[in-house]
């Protein structure tokens, strides 16, 4: 017969055992408790200042990655819910691309690209990528896009059935993730015109048809504007690019153009043309070229009309009738002022039909800074000023900028302008 006591003690002992361990054990279990409590803390800490730090510093937030693509955060639950539900996908990650851009510099002298008077776009910050001519001209109607052209047209083309144009403001085109792409023109109208402003567009190809004169691109209306790592062929009119607007109410200023590219397939690189712009007020032109390979037959760059043109550290060559000019087109009044700032550029004449490097006619006048390599025949036409720190002097722009060694520019300026490899 069982002991009735001894059975009860033995019970009991089974039964709180386990509990007795338990508490022996607490004291441990707290102590790690906190040291893991410790240590999300500090994480959390430190995951709060990066993210302030991020913020302060002005960039886009989204998670920073080396990859564009494809790159997805895992599923997080639901804290609001006893469900499954799981928050979006993050968007490919595209944190880096717009601050690589506003940040690149020049080769040498390591100078900001966007550095003369368009510098102050930024351009667009809702990253969308296209890959059809419709997904892209929708895009760039849209404020605030930074349109980015998919990787899989890399190599490839967009045929144009009709022009490309921006108007909403705060947009970015860079063709920066698909290298060797282009817009192709078959002919009839420009390719792209900008009617807005604080635009930027980067690592783009323009082809235009091999007979139709056409225009690349039309710069109508708007204020801070950067075109940088261009590259045009086979334009035939006149303008490779055109600035200005036969339309009063449209105003056109305040343009950088960097690391541009034309060949001698196109028959113009630029012209700035100004139409009855409010220029008592100072209020037209102010365009700056530089870094750039300006090869096509002619206006490299001609100034019609504009307040101030300046143009420094570039390669110029294979133009047949003139290069840098600034005149009054007579849609101004005699006052206003028209006049081109040439500095540190090197011509090189292939023997063409006007031998003028630089050439200042009907009331405007190039001011050069006495350093520019002239390769060839040439001669000054017109008014066309050397100026220096003792006589002549010109206004000095009022950003900061890095001549080149003029021996320098055109290496440089080969081995960089045009659209990136």
């Amino acid at each position: 017969m069982l002991n009735s006591k001894k059975y009860k003690i033995t019970l009991v002992s089974i039964l709180f055992l386990p509990m007795i361990f338990a508490f022996q054990n607490c004291g441990d279990l707290s102590s790690s408790f906190s040291e893991k409590n410790l240590s999300i803390n500090e994480l959390t800490s430190l995951n709060s200042e990066a993210s302030s730090q991020q913020t302060e510093s002005g960039q886009d937030s989204v998670p920073n990655s080396e990859s564009t693509d494809n790159i997805q955060s895992p599923p997080v639950p639901n804290s609001e819910s006893t469900d499954n539900t799981q928050s979006p996908p993050v968007p490919p990650n595209t944190q880096s691309i717009r601050s690589r851009l506003l940040s690149q510099v020049q080769p040498v002298t390591g100078m900001l690209s966007k550095t003369g008077w368009g510098e102050n776009a930024i351009g667009g910050s809702n990253y969308i990528r296209v890959k059809t001519e419709s997904e892209l001209s929708s895009a760039l109607k849209q404020s605030g896009n930074y349109v980015l052209i998919d990787k899989s047209l890399s190599g490839k083309s967009i045929l144009l059935s009709k022009g490309l144009a921006t108007k909403g403001d705060n947009v970015t085109l860079d063709g920066s993730e698909a290298p060797g792409f282009k817009i192709k023109n078959p002919g009839g109208f420009v390719s792209l015109r900008v009617l807005s402003n604080n635009v930027i567009v980067h690592n783009i190809m323009f082809e235009g048809p091999e007979e139709i004169r056409t225009t690349a691109i039309a710069i109508l209306n708007g204020e801070h504007i950067w075109f940088d790592h261009i590259t045009l062929t086979n334009f035939k009119s006149d303008d490779g690019f055109s600035i200005g607007d036969t339309n009063p109410d449209n105003l056109t200023r305040k343009i950088t153009i960097s690391n541009l590219k034309t060949d001698s397939t196109s028959f113009g690189s630029v012209l700035i043309n100004v139409y009855n712009p409010d220029y008592e007020a100072g209020f037209y032109g102010y365009l700056t070229v530089h870094n750039s390979h300006l090869g096509a037959n002619q206006r490299t760059v001609k100034n019609d009309g504009a307040r101030y043109v300046h143009l420094f550290n570039n390669y110029i060559d294979g133009v047949l009738y003139s290069h840098v000019d600034a005149k009054n087109n007579n849609n101004l009044p005699k006052s206003a002022v028209v006049s081109s700032l040439s500095e540190s550029n090197h011509f090189a004449n292939q023997g063409g039909s006007n031998n003028c490097a630089e050439r200042g006619t009907l009331d405007g006048v190039v001011y050069t800074n006495g350093l520019s390599i002239y390769e060839g025949n040439y001669q000054t036409c017109g008014d066309v000023i050397v100026a220096n720190d003792q006589t002549n002097q010109v206004d000095i722009p009022p950003y900061d900028y890095e001549l080149l060694s003029t021996v320098e520019v055109k290496n440089s300026v080969l081995n960089n302008a045009g659209v990136l490899k």
